[in-house]
């Protein structure tokens, strides 16, 4: 009693897989419901053999299985037993170049090197490929939000994997990642036109940087109607015909759309004003 206990940190990624090993066998997912007593508590039992071990030294995790080890206990060992050492211990398996690396290095820094593309973890490359579409994103407060966490991403991915680009002298790297990540990686519609403009304006703020021109908004954010039906109603006229138009042009340009003329019926039913009744005593 009166023992403080610190928690361990464990990342999110860990806590899916594990959660996902408990949801998904051999590629099917389990329906616990259908489960009976004595099978529920086999399965706690089994839970309850696991231990949370932490690394002393400095670890890496690496594909297939995520498996977490300790680089400097792989510096320690023969160079001719390192690779055979991190099958038995990890399931990877390295080949070539990677596992002559590996038996050459010296260094954390070159047990990164030869793990390569082993590694776990999220890679610059697979955060500048991302993209984000807010089909109504109004003055941009979402795209703002997932420029700044997708841009401290990218910084930890670069420090990570050691591939800083090159920046311009007066250029922080949080703010040079959300130059990029709101170039290459995020996009908008709004039907509403000011919200676009606003919308502009907001992320050209969040990555502001002067002497650095942000020409490249257009193409991302753009007024249309995603969310609507591509028709527009006289709503001053019920039995006006709709008016059929491409989802994202301007109202007045006219398109004939394919299939429609179920959903033009039944916009219009559903527009009509009732048939008034006569009560009969």
């Amino acid at each position: 009693m009166g023992d403080t206990f610190e928690a361990p940190k464990v990342c999110d990624g860990v806590i899916w897989r594990v959660l996902e090993g408990l949801r998904v066998l051999d590629g099917e997912r389990l329906s616990y419901r259908t489960l009976d007593v004595e099978q529920i508590g086999s399965v706690y039992e089994s839970m309850m053999g696991f231990e949370l071990g932490r690394m002393e030294g400095r670890s890496l995790a690496v594909k297939p299985k995520h498996i977490v080890f300790d680089v400097d206990v792989v510096l320690g060992l023969a160079a001719g037993k390192r690779g055979a050492w991190l099958k038995e211990q990890t399931e990877c398996d390295l080949t070539g170049a990677a596992l002559t690396g590996l038996k050459d290095a010296k260094s954390a820094e070159d047990v990164v090197a030869a793990v390569g593309r082993k590694l776990s973890g999220t890679t610059p490359e697979q955060i500048s490929e991302l993209k984000v579409c807010d089909p109504a994103m109004g003055s941009g407060a979402f795209l703002v939000e997932a420029c700044r966490q997708m841009a401290e991403a990218l910084v930890t991915a670069w420090t990570d994997h050691g591939s800083m680009p090159t920046l311009p002298a007066d250029e922080d790297p949080l703010l040079y990642a959300r130059r990029l990540v709101a170039q290459r990686c995020l996009y908008g519609v709004d039907k509403n036109p000011y919200a676009v403009n606003l919308a502009k304006l907001s992320l050209w703020l969040v990555t502001l940087a002067r002497a650095h021109p942000f020409t490249f908004l257009d193409h991302a954010l753009k007024h249309g109607d995603v969310l609507g039906m591509g028709f527009t109603f006289d709503d001053t006229n019920p039995e006006a015909t709709p008016s059929p138009r491409c989802i994202g042009s301007s109202p007045r340009t006219p398109a004939t759309p394919s299939g429609s003329s179920r959903t033009l019926a039944a916009r219009k039913s559903t527009r009509a004003p009732p048939t008034p009744t006569t009560a009969t005593s």
